[in-house]
């Protein structure tokens, strides 16, 4: 698919790359469930379903207090754990 873009004013370019965009997302979403399709057809036969797997990967992240605040800066704080 050719697009002249020298042909395209300000507003087309940017409705352009909003539907850019949103169609590789698209595509990105389409990827994981072809693959986790997949993944769960190598699965049942051995009676085994992604949570099995990956049932880890279910729970929240644990909320981690800071360790430390900078005392000139009150908003710069860092919990140690590079987050």
């Amino acid at each position: 698919m050719a697009i002249n873009l020298k042909a395209l004013n300000e507003n087309q370019l940017i409705e352009l790359i909003r539907k850019a965009e949103q169609r590789k997302l698209e595509v990105a979403k389409e990827k994981l469930v072809k693959v986790r399709k997949k993944i769960q057809t190598l699965l049942e036969p051995e009676g085994l379903t992604l949570r099995d797997l990956f049932g880890h990967l279910d729970k929240p992240r644990r909320a981690v207090s800071t360790r430390y605040r900078d005392p000139v800066v009150s908003t710069r704080k860092q919990s140690g754990d590079s987050k």
